[in-house]
């Protein structure tokens, strides 16, 4: 089992523990072959950490349960391959000055805006991670993939996400960023003076 794999099943048991059975709504993974047939058209070649997380999980379930069920962490969720390579394509044809075509879709909120991973020149086994708003446009947020699923682990273990009464996440933001900060110090992204 690879890093990527082991962080997923130690976050989802991170949801498990907050009474979210969120493996019922993972596709199982696709073989790395698959992966790769899959994702041969595109410009572009993923990452290995974005390659095993398609092996781990191909996406979640979408029409079955609400958004805020279906987010591995505080509103996002697992797009499956199909649906990061259909959107990837979708927004270079359309909207090809919003979303820089090195960065392929990962995750989504539900409403337009998406996580993704760098897949420009010499990024080889992982990529910087950004985020796309609508609202205001691209972010580098995590140093890469890893770093990225080990700052939600630990934001779970250190009851930064929390579940609320009508079940959906609660985030102590100012904690997360604290854990953000230290496992990506090099990126403004999480200094204090930046703005969420």
């Amino acid at each position: 089992m690879g890093q990527i794999s082991q962080l997923c099943d130690e976050i989802l048991q991170e949801h498990l523990k907050l009474g979210r059975d969120l493996d019922r709504l993972l596709l199982p993974g696709l073989s790395k072959a698959k992966v790769i047939s899959s994702t041969s058209i595109l410009p572009i070649t993923l990452p290995k950490t974005a390659a095993e997380l398609f092996t781990w999980r191909n996406g979640t379930q979408t029409g079955i349960a609400s958004f805020y069920d279906m987010a591995l962490f505080p509103v996002w969720y697992l797009m499956s391959l199909n649906e990061a390579t259909s959107t990837y394509v979708d927004f270079q044809r359309e909207f090809p000055d919003l979303l820089d075509r090195r960065y392929f879709p990962l995750f989504s909120s539900g409403a337009g805006d998406f996580i993704g991973i760098d897949c420009g020149e010499n990024r080889g086994a992982d990529g910087k991670i950004a985020c796309y708003r609508q609202a205001t446009g691209t972010v580098i947020e995590f140093e890469n993939l890893k770093i990225m699923l080990r700052t939600i682990l630990d934001s779970f273990r250190s009851n930064v996400f929390l579940i609320s009464d009508e079940g959906r996440f609660k985030t102590n933001r100012t904690q997360f960023r604290e854990i953000a900060k230290r496992l990506n110090p090099s990126l403004e992204r999480w200094s204090p003076e930046e703005s969420d």
